[in-house]
């Protein structure tokens, strides 16, 4: 993006961001992911003590995801047990559901995930948010086209709101324009 190969990104907010501009759309946090039947499962909301119980299921240390997880365990002086680490989401999703462990993901990652065998509560003490939204550069205008799929995220993304507001998804529209 800082090199002006792209005119808009979705992401994550980034760490770095002296030649991009970051609209956050979307508020999500993370989730606990378990097998059915895991005795977390019977927790309105899990406390991330209580998942580092288990053996874990990490996704790549080259994540963004990895990256605010270790920030959270680094910030409560806790380890994890780590069974395994692999680079997909995906692939942690069917690992969890084959009984291999548990693990801590984002909410609207486990959509993508969603099968028979696994369920989610939501990880607190600490509840962590990330946003997620538009990146584009800081200098120029975008192109048209640009312009135009810009329009159609944030209309997602209000759409998002709504069925939050309703109870029926896992983030919260943050609003936001430029």
């Amino acid at each position: 993006m800082s090199d002006h190969r792209a005119d808009i990104g979705l992401s994550v907010q980034p760490l770095r961001a002296e030649a991009t501009h970051f609209e956050p759309l979307v508020e999500d946090y993370f989730v606990a992911v378990c097998p059915d039947g895991h005795p977390l499962l019977a927790m309105d909301t899990v406390p991330w003590e209580a998942l580092l119980r288990y053996p874990i299921i990490g996704v790549s240390r080259l994540s963004s995801t990895r990256a605010a997880i270790e920030s959270v365990l680094k910030e409560l002086s806790l380890e994890m047990d780590l069974m395994c680490e692999v680079s997909q989401i995906g692939t942690a999703g069917r690992m969890v559901a084959a009984g291999l462990g548990v693990a801590a993901l984002p909410s609207l990652s486990f959509r993508q995930i969603s099968a028979e065998g696994i369920g989610w509560r939501p990880l607190t003490a600490p509840h962590v948010p990330r946003s997620l939204g538009i990146i584009t550069p800081s200098r120029g205008s975008p192109s048209a086209a640009a312009t135009a799929m810009l329009e159609l995220v944030r209309e997602h993304a209000a759409s998002l709101r709504v069925r939050f507001e309703s109870g029926n998804a896992t983030a919260s529209y943050k609003g936001g324009g430029r």
